[in-house]
């Protein structure tokens, strides 16, 4: 992350929905194009409107094993989705299963779902997770318990949990587990959804269609066997809370999804009348009607994306920079400018370089050719003209790309379209190819 974050944003106003999809997608293009050529490669995936709120939403992600996001996809089909995001396929109904009577065994010291599975020799498949917590209202006051049921070898989605209470992100947290106690009969390592009272019960969705679970009895060093939802326990809301697992069957086809990890540079949001509605920002049709504009939001954050380029683009001298985000196009390296003709043809080069348009940084410092060509790598300028002593005497320049794909000797006379030549390629490979610009991870 960068020392400050800087947002590029953009909204849209449009009179209706349908003028939102097309500004969305407009938008979803020209940011696929921006990363793009920024060098990156990336996934857009679908993401969780957060506390910006809106119908739907895409974050772009740039792939990398250091990236604090964690994406989801399908290499069978084109489901992508952040893990906060991904929606979940429940396993299937055990509809052809009986149900057996309900029965409560002594599980000493099994506070975890791998003891308890362990003790009972049961699969974590056949148990019941309880996660508990406390939510506040808007003035930091406790606003009530809540305990939410996931299968035992499946994960809490907090973003999923937080959406399903329609309550801020920061408005819940794990509870003290004594105080909850006193207040709801939940017994710490032991809880389970049958005797649970004065608390909200969140269910996942699949829990209804698996039959005789292992569940906390509410009980210390106690759990109850063939626990079954509708005879058992009922949820005060059924939803998925769970998060999509690596290997778990894709949502869209069923096929085995992969995590890959990644930084998000940028996001796109459609609003709606959210904050219209909120602001009272509305326009007047050709009837003089009116109504609430209808928004999306768009944002890069540049700090962030100039992070994530030089992650990617970069060797143990310094980051190298895409041509078309480089600070400078071309660095001339005057090594001895103390020489007359190093300067003279040095000066001459950065005019005519510079004449052409091309943005170039010029080194004519008193230092020695490895301090000059350290500080070059550094610096991560993507072509690189050296202009010496030793190479004036073939008549020529050395012309080298920062990535070292290029390395040639070239005469005086030819440097300047060379060197033109050459950054005119470097912009091309970074130009956008249909059905070639999202990652396959």
């Amino acid at each position: 992350r960068s020392r400050e974050f800087i947002m590029k944003d953009a909204y849209s106003f449009d009179r209706d929905y349908e003028g939102l999809d097309k500004s969305y997608q407009e938008m979803y293009d020209a940011y696929d194009k921006i990363f793009t050529r920024c060098g990156l490669t990336f996934r857009p995936v679908e993401a969780d409107t957060g506390a910006i709120g809106g119908s739907n939403s895409h974050e772009f992600t740039a792939i990398s094993e250091v990236g604090e996001s964690e994406i989801a996809y399908c290499t069978s089909c084109d489901m992508a989705a952040t893990v906060e995001r991904a929606e979940c396929k429940d396993a299937a109904p055990q509809t052809e299963v009986e149900a057996l009577p309900l029965e409560e065994v002594e599980t000493p010291g099994t506070k975890t779902i791998e003891d308890v599975a362990a003790f009972l020799k049961l699969d974590k498949t056949q148990t019941m997770k309880a996660l508990l917590f406390v939510t506040y209202d808007m003035e930091g006051n406790e606003n009530g318990y809540v305990a939410a049921f996931v299968r035992g070898d499946r994960e809490l989605n907090m973003t999923k949990l937080v959406n399903a209470l329609d309550i801020p992100e920061h408005a819940i947290e794990f509870a003290d587990e004594d105080k909850m106690s006193a207040a709801t009969g939940c017994v710490g390592g032991f809880t389970g959804p049958v005797g649970l009272h004065d608390c909200k019960i969140v269910v996942d969705s699949e829990l209804p269609g698996l039959k005789n679970l292992c569940a906390g009895a509410c009980k210390e060093d106690h759990h109850l066997l063939n626990v079954n939802y509708g005879r058992d326990y009922e949820g005060d809301i059924v939803t998925d809370i769970k998060t999509l697992a690596e290997g778990d069957p894709c949502p869209v086809c069923g096929a085995p999804v992969k995590h890959a990890r990644g930084i998000e540079v940028g996001q796109v949001f459609k609003l709606g009348t959210k904050y219209s509605d909120a602001m009272g920002a509305v326009y007047k049709d050709e009837n003089m009607q009116s109504h609430p504009i209808v928004m999306g939001c768009y944002g890069i954050g540049v700090g962030r994306l100039a992070a994530s380029v030089c992650e990617a683009h970069h060797d143990e001298f310094g980051p190298i920079w895409p041509i078309s985000i480089a600070p400078w196009q071309v660095h001339i390296c005057a090594v001895r400018s103390d020489n007359e003709q190093v300067k003279q043809t040095a000066d001459q080069l950065y005019a005519e370089l510079q004449n052409r348009g091309l943005e170039v940084m010029y080194d004519d410092r008193s230092v020695s050719a490895g301090v000059m060509f350290s500080d070059a790598d550094l610096l991560g300028v993507p072509v690189r003209v050296v202009v010496s002593p030793r190479n004036l005497k073939n008549e020529c320049c050395e012309v080298v790309t920062r990535d070292k794909r290029f390395s040639d000797q070239v005469p005086v006379v030819e440097t300047a379209d060379h060197v033109q030549q050459l950054v005119n390629q470097l912009f091309r490979e970074l130009q956008p190819i249909e059905n070639d610009t999202k990652a396959t991870c």
